[in-house]
């Protein structure tokens, strides 16, 4: 059968036919198109398949020989790997260094032989970190927000409202964790202080002049803290829940510190300063019997206890 010739343009045509079955992107068929017209040779294609000829089918499209110029158009998004050519490599002639000998005696240089929890820290951690640490800590730290604080001027006013969650937290854990034997008692301790503070006590007979004054209860025979109370200049504004109204402020502090208590059969032991005819008979009330040194002249005694 006589073969018909083709030229180089029309097969690209027909080409970019079967190609476009196949979503290929227009600048690759493009590329082919100039690739085939630099090439310059004819493709013969005839009716009957051979092994030098082409033969056009039309479900399978051209058929190229194996020796065309024509090459094949490659699909965009396919990786091209670089050709592997590991005879061309060569090791770099690199001379091996001497390495230093190790000369460390590697272990703790401390003697930690008797060494308690505490001097392990105190081997990393010296006294002015310990100072950094704290002055940065008391420049950042706060507990409520100031916003809340009412006027100094106010009579609701708390000298200790930055602190008072923490303080008010901390006496109720210390009254949670631990029941007092029957032998309590009420006295005041003096803290040593000497930065600035409006009720800071200055008293000259004492060693550590200037404090500040605690009211303490504690139990009698171990000296445990039950429960404190700060001294701010104002115990006038104490408000101690189920109190009497008639009490005055040292019978307050006193009822502050032992309300936890009462209702328990406890003995309660304080100085002069506490003592009153009114507060005792109200703690025999809730089960509570009082002992404690008098003033003579403190209202509600017997003239004749003056001597």
């Amino acid at each position: 059968m006589a073969s018909r010739r083709m030229t180089a343009q029309q097969v690209v045509g027909m080409i970019f036919e079967s190609l476009s079955d196949h979503d290929y992107e227009t600048d690759s068929a493009s590329e082919a198109e100039e690739e085939v017209r630099d090439s310059g040779s004819d493709v013969s294609v005839g009716e009957e398949s051979s092994d030098e000829e082409a033969t056009l089918s039309a479900d399978e499209g051209p058929v190229l020989e194996e020796d065309t110029d024509v090459p094949l158009v490659q699909q965009p998004g396919a990786e091209r790997f670089p050709v592997i050519r590991p005879d061309l490599w060569v090791a770099p002639n690199i001379e091996q260094p001497e390495l230093p000998a190790f000369t460390g005696l590697p272990g703790c240089r401390a003697n930690t032989e008797n060494f308690l929890p505490v001097n392990f820290f105190e081997l990393f951690i010296d006294d002015v970190f310990l100072e950094e640490i704290v002055e940065q800590t008391n420049l950042m730290l706060h507990f409520v927000d100031n916003a809340l604080a009412l006027p100094r001027d106010h009579p609701d006013s708390d000298r200790l409202f930055k602190i008072r969650p923490v303080l008010d937290h901390f006496v109720d854990r210390v009254s949670e964790v631990y029941v007092p034997g029957k032998e309590i008692s009420v006295d005041e301790s003096l803290v040593l202080f000497k930065g600035r503070l409006v009720f800071r006590q200055y008293i000259p007979s004492k060693r550590a002049q200037y404090e500040i004054k605690l009211y303490m209860l504690s139990e009698s025979s171990t000296g445990y803290v039950y429960s404190f109370r700060v001294y701010t200049g104002r115990d006038s504004n104490i408000d101690p829940p189920d109190c009497p109204p008639t009490f005055g402020a040292t019978e307050k502090i006193v009822w502050d510190l032992g309300r936890r208590l009462f209702n328990k059969g406890h003995h309660l032991y304080v100085d002069n300063f506490y003592t009153g005819v009114q507060l005792f008979k109200e703690l025999f009330k809730v089960d509570t019997v009082a002992c404690g040194t008098i003033r003579c002249n403190r209202k509600g005694y017997l003239l004749d206890l003056a001597f």
